[in-house]
C-alpha cells in the first residue's frame, strides 16, 4: 500500500527518508566526524571478529552508512577512517543491544517491558 492511498503522509510510512521539523527552521546538518583514528579501528575490528561478529563493506546500503543484523555489520565502502571508526562503533553497538537483551531474557523469561 502506497502513502497516498492510505492516506497517510510520506514521512510516516518512512521517517528516515526526509529529516526535517514540521514547523520552524530546517533541522541543521549533521555533523561528520573528522580526524584520523589510527591503530584504534584495527583493534576495534579485532574486537568485534572475535565476539564471532563478521564484518563486512558494500557499494550500497539504502543511504545508510552501516547496518548490522545477524551477527555481521556492513559498512559503506568509501567512508573516512573517522566516519569508518565512528559507524563500526554504531553499528556494534546495536549488536551488542540485541545480544545483552536476549541474554534478559533467557535469564528472567519474560520481555523487559512486562511488569513483575
Amino acid at each position: 500500500m502506497r502513502a497516498a492511498d492510505s492516506g497517510t503522509s510520506a514521512d510516516a510510512v518512512a521517517p528516515n527518508l526526509e529529516i526535517r521539523r514540521r514547523d520552524g527552521e530546517p533541522l541543521p546538518t549533521p555533523i561528520e566526524a573528522s580526524g584520523d583514528p589510527g591503530a584504534r579501528t584495527a583493534l576495534l575490528k579485532t574486537v568485534i571478529r572475535e565476539q564471532g561478529i563478521a564484518i563486512e563493506y558494500a557499494d550500497e546500503l539504502g543511504g545508510a552508512l552501516g547496518t548490522s543484523s545477524g551477527g555481521c555489520i556492513r559498512l559503506l565502502n568509501g567512508l573516512s577512517p573517522a566516519m569508518e571508526f565512528t559507524t563500526l562503533v554504531h553499528e556494534h553497538a546495536h549488536l551488542c543491544k540485541g545480544i545483552a537483551y536476549v541474554r534478559f531474557l533467557l535469564v528472567t523469561g519474560r520481555p523487559r517491558h512486562q511488569r513483575l
